[in-house]
């Protein structure tokens, strides 16, 4: 009845869990590291029990909570004109 590390799909469940973290809303006193820690312990455990494409999402998770990226551009919306280019 066990699962196999080929039956899990990291990228699957990295997606669905950081849309889960964006619809949650945190308490006030939640601090960034606080929510990270359980990730990365999860991840260390994996870790130590060899199952490494378990622990790097969870690892990859917790890095991203501590360090967000930076805002992506929106596609969508039109670029920017910058001084230069409204003189022209």
């Amino acid at each position: 009845m066990g699962s196999s590390e080929a039956d899990f799909e990291p990228k699957e469940g990295a997606a669905q869990l950081k849309e889960m973290m964006e619809t949650l809303r945190t308490p006030r006193w939640a601090v960034n590291h606080d929510i990270a820690a359980p990730f990365e312990a999860l991840g260390a455990f994996y870790s130590r029990e060899g199952k490494i494409s378990y622990a790097m999402p969870l690892y990859l998770q917790a890095i991203s909570i501590l360090m967000p990226p930076p805002p992506q551009s929106n596609p969508n919306l039109p670029p920017r004109k910058t001084s230069a280019a409204q003189h022209s």
